[in-house]
């Protein structure tokens, strides 16, 4: 409750709840959850609760949780569905608005490549893509030739497993770019990336990048300051991740 209410942190809009080691639940504890139910509506937080028994299940129901379009908490069957919930939320709610009447995606791009004559010329060296649903951007242990942008839908990125199920890391919507770790490091892919739903990409090749760094080293130099920006977000929001999870 103290991280919710905390002042300088990020704000939080979703407790991801997980009952799989739960094997049941008395009175005074359903009492608790209807108190932290109150709790999270007072601060426009979620609730998502997952991985529980049948027996549990009832017993929440049997109190009034988990109402139909209830707009405070949700029931998930495990984790990873839980967690893919929240992440979809939060995806969602990104806006990037208009610069001019441009496109969405080229008003971000301009941004982020600092000026739209850089990012004109930068498209200049891109492949647009579009994949439906349930198309590869690239496949686990393959070589990484390629980053993407995403310029609409979604895909997941997935780690496959010989003798166990897929499990997805996470997913991505559009005004991102993915795949850019294996082109950097010139690495086999380690994981695959798969379209969610109809999506369109842009394809920057490893060609493509080096006639650029060789034609246009300007928005060759603001690309890369752009991937350099992108990682280090990335890497401060793992940091945030696993300082949450040792407190």
């Amino acid at each position: 409750m103290r991280r919710v209410d905390a002042p300088v942190e990020p704000l939080v809009r979703f407790v991801v709840l997980d009952f799989r080691l739960v094997a049941a639940i008395d009175s005074s504890a359903l009492f608790s959850f209807i108190k932290l139910r109150n709790f999270a509506e007072d601060r426009n937080v979620h609730l998502i609760f997952c991985g529980m028994s049948a027996a549990t299940e009832k017993a929440f129901r049997a109190e009034g949780l988990f109402a139909a379009n209830d707009p405070v908490i949700s029931l998930q069957a495990n984790l990873d569905l839980a967690l893919e919930r929240a992440e979809e939320a939060v995806l969602r709610r990104r806006q990037v608005q208009p610069i001019d009447g441009a496109p969405a995606f080229e008003s971000w791009l301009s941004r982020e490549l600092a000026g739209e004559e850089t990012a004109r010329r930068f498209l200049a060296y891109v492949e647009d893509i579009e994949l439906d649903q349930g198309g590869y951007l690239f496949h686990q242990n393959e070589a990484a030739e390629s980053l993407f942008f995403v310029l609409s839908g979604r895909v997941s990125v997935i780690l496959e497993r010989a003798e166990a199920e897929a499990i997805r890391l996470r997913s991505m919507i559009g005004y991102t770019v993915v795949g850019e770790m294996g082109l950097y490091r010139d690495a086999t892919r380690a994981a695959s990336v798969v379209a969610d739903e109809k999506t369109r990409v842009y394809r920057l090749s490893r060609d493509s990048l080096r006639r650029m760094e060789a034609a246009e080293p300007v928005v060759a130099s603001a690309f890369h300051a752009f991937i350099v920006r992108t990682l280090a977000d990335r890497l401060n929001f793992a940091n945030y991740e696993i300082a949450a999870l040792q407190r």
